[in-house]
């Protein structure tokens, strides 16, 4: 059991590198057809995406903390 567990990280692990390498090449491909109103739009929408998911981490941090107690 413990093999498939580690097989299945490694497998993981060579996917996600290759969809990083591969599909961040294509959607830079993508952005880069954009005009510079477009790219300014999709830069701050993907900031306002990150810090949204950051603070529900932290919320759920602090859940899970408060659960704890």
């Amino acid at each position: 059991m413990r093999f498939l567990i580690v097989s299945l990280a490694l497998v993981l692990t060579a996917g996600g590198l290759y969809a990083a390498v591969y599909g961040g090449n294509a959607l830079l491909d993508l952005f880069s057809a954009l005009s510079d109103s477009e790219q300014r739009f999709v830069s701050g929408g993907l900031a306002a995406f990150s810090a949204l998911v950051l603070a529900l981490g932290g919320w759920l941090r602090s859940r899970k903390a408060a659960a704890e107690e």
